[in-house]
């Protein structure tokens, strides 16, 4: 098999030219791909065909001429600035130099554009016929449109961090999409425990980003289904209410950027490259040593984006040695995570909420096991060295057996 990346430089592979240049944090959640690619036992290449960018807005990029140069160039430029050397990467510009036979490709959905900007039509990704894998991240913004390019290029196997097909919002736009290749959260290794679980708060900490967007035509379609227009509604009660919650939780929740409403759903150009070069700058998030903050709580919550995703938070939190509490529901079962084992379940309510973190507040040494037996497990999951060897055997047998498994499914363990 030889895994081929479709413009991972805009993606969650590594850190965009454009994070690069404005000196952002990035989260980089499939890193572990271009491992592959620095990995010269690994039969890897990238494919680039000029639809995606970091640095164009979409609705620029379309009218960008030689978009296959230039494209070509920003992903040389994004190797560089990731410690990557270009010239030991094989790049290709074309769908016809990929093998059906042998050849896996590998894209993403809705990150830099190409399905999202009215280029997914005569992408290299649609045109080529041998298996492929769309990764769905962040997937609820112009959601018919995405699904409508998608669907065009035939792709039926999808992954994600939890089994979308379990989503009726996921299944509703994306009904083609016939099996989920559950890829969890790999583990950075500076995630770890360096404070005692005694000598912490007995309190809950609310972490993550709140996203609040505008409500547009690239908005409506999510805003229609659950009649809000916030990506986490748990993260919106929580952070509406920390002065009630005073005491039980300390509330480091923060918006991810300020979207404007449109009212007649257009952007000047100029208002596009504002929006563009501003959004999700999450200063305020990234202003904190998160490993710190962890080890200073024995309880912590990040709420799950309320399309069926988890945030990469909980394993974070849970490989410092702090108890997450989640919802409980499959996105944590099909990983093997047991509510009251691994983690502390609640019915996804602020009042249910309430009664949970008092009751370990009260009970600090179940708290205290939960969170060792939790921090075991996600250590022995999904560390990064082992969870490389398992993607790489599953995305083989993929491609050998046209049969997709997860080897981090539970019921596959």
């Amino acid at each position: 098999m030889r895994l081929v990346l479709y413009n991972p430089h805009t993606s969650l592979c590594m850190r965009s030219l454009k994070k690069c240049l404005l000196r952002e944090r990035a989260h980089t959640k499939l890193s572990y791909l271009i491992d592959f690619v620095k990995d010269s036992g690994k039969d890897t290449a990238i494919l680039v065909d000029g639809t995606s960018s970091s640095i164009f807005p979409n609705r620029i990029n379309i009218y960008i001429p030689m978009r296959g140069l230039i494209g070509k160039i920003e992903l040389y430029m994004c190797l560089m600035l990731n410690g990557i050397n270009p010239l030991s990467v094989e790049v290709l510009t074309s769908s016809m130099q990929l093998d059906d036979s042998n050849d896996l490709l590998f894209g993403d959905s809705n990150i830099g554009g190409t399905f999202n900007a009215g280029l997914g039509k005569g992408c290299e990704f649609n045109k080529f016929k041998g298996r492929k894998i769309l990764h769905f991240s962040h997937f609820f913004k112009i959601i018919s449109a995405v699904s409508a390019n998608i669907k065009d290029s035939g792709v039926v196997y999808g992954a994600a961090e939890a089994d979308l097909t379990k989503s009726p919002f996921f299944k509703k736009y994306y009904p083609y999409i016939e099996n989920i290749y559950l890829l969890p959260f790999a583990l950075e290794e500076r995630f770890k425990m360096v404070a005692p679980f005694e000598e912490r708060a007995n309190k809950c900490l609310a972490i993550g980003s709140l996203h609040d967007f505008a409500i547009t035509k690239h908005t409506k379609d999510y805003y229609e289904y659950f009649g809000r227009n916030s990506l986490h509604k748990m993260r919106r009660e929580i952070y509406d209410h920390s002065n009630d919650l005073r005491g039980l939780i300390d509330v480091k929740i923060y918006m991810y950027g300020k979207e404007r409403n449109h009212s007649n759903n257009r952007y000047t150009v100029l208002e596009e490259l504002i929006d563009f070069f501003s959004a999700g700058r999450q200063k305020s998030y990234f202003s904190f040593d998160i490993v710190n903050e962890y080890n200073k709580y024995q309880m912590f919550i990040s709420p799950e984006e309320d399309v069926g995703l988890p945030s990469i938070n909980f394993i974070e939190g849970m490989a410092c040695g702090c108890a997450y509490i989640g919802v409980e529901s499959s996105i944590y079962s099909d990983l093997g995570l047991i509510p009251s084992t691994h983690y502390i379940s609640y019915d996804g309510s602020i009042e249910d909420l309430r009664k949970k973190i008092v009751y370990y507040q009260n009970h600090s040494s179940i708290t205290q096991k939960i969170a060792s037996e939790g921090r075991r497990f996600v250590c022995e999951s999904f560390g990064k060295k082992n969870f490389r060897q398992k993607v790489w055997k599953d995305l083989t047998h993929f491609q050998e057996t046209d049969e997709l498994v997860s080897s981090f499914y539970a019921s596959n363990l």
